[in-house]
């Protein structure tokens, strides 16, 4: 019976010492892909961002010497000569040319980045996955364990630290790429004055949902003006009155 109980035991710990070494190990290889994978693309944005300078660079060329064609014209005869050597700039088939070598090196330099980033993944995955030993007992399997654990833990902090560096990294990238954008500078479109009234500008800004009416003399409730007619006196004779004026005061001196 003893016998049977410490087999059983047996069995149980070398199945729990392989399900460990199979996570741990996929743990491992995770970790490690991460880490290459976060290395290979900050250094595939920083070239990416040096060829973008370099091809802004060369446009910016291109365009000086379309300007510099335009204006080889309005030399005089006399100074033509020394005009031309000094404005003498590389033609268009030169400036494909040199794009062309530009994007040969920048492949070459993506191939090269690939192979170094296999070997130093295979040399990563070398140092910190070692092969498991399958031989021992309870006690030493306990103390590889927690070997396997504090190497997590390192790797854990290393992970950490890599993450910041990238972060900041991204950080400077969008930096930099703000500064190109400010350097190249935004073409303003020219804009044309259309004369537009107050209901087609909230129509095509708010669409179906317009429906108010801002002509406010639409709104206004219309009322009929009343012309009223004043009466007018006749007029009399005015000799009249004066005699019936006279007629009382008369009365007031009898009295």
């Amino acid at each position: 019976m003893i016998m049977i109980v410490m087999m059983m035991l047996m069995i149980v710990v070398m199945m729990l010492r392989r399900m460990m070494m199979v996570i741990i190990v996929m743990m491992m290889r995770i970790m490690g892909t991460m880490v290459m994978m976060i290395m290979v693309m900050r250094r595939r944005m920083m070239m990416m961002l040096v060829m973008n300078l370099l091809i802004m660079v060369l446009m910016d060329d291109d365009e000086d010497n379309e300007d510099d064609d335009g204006n080889y014209g309005d030399d005089n005869e006399d100074d033509g000569d020394d005009n031309l050597t000094s404005r003498k700039k590389m033609n268009s088939s030169r400036r494909h040319h040199l794009k062309s070598l530009i994007l040969q090196i920048a492949q070459k330099w993506l191939d090269q980045e690939k192979a170094e980033d296999l070997a130093a993944k295979e040399a990563y995955m070398a140092e910190k996955c070692p092969s498991p030993p399958m031989s021992g007992d309870q006690n030493t399997l306990m103390e590889y364990c927690k070997k396997l654990h504090a190497i997590i833990d390192k790797i854990d902090e290393e992970r950490y630290d890599i993450a910041s560096k990238v972060q900041k990294a991204d950080k400077e990238i969008e930096d930099l790429n703000i500064k190109v954008v400010d350097l190249r500078g935004v073409k303003k479109p020219a804009l044309k004055k259309v004369r537009m009234s107050a209901d087609t500008m909230l129509k095509a800004l708010l669409g179906s949902k317009h429906t108010v009416n801002m002509d406010l003399r639409a709104n206004l409730k219309q009322v009929k003006k009343e012309v009223k007619e004043e009466p007018t006196e006749a007029a009399g004779d005015w000799r009249k009155n004066i005699e019936d004026k006279a007629d009382r005061k008369k009365m007031f001196e009898t009295s």
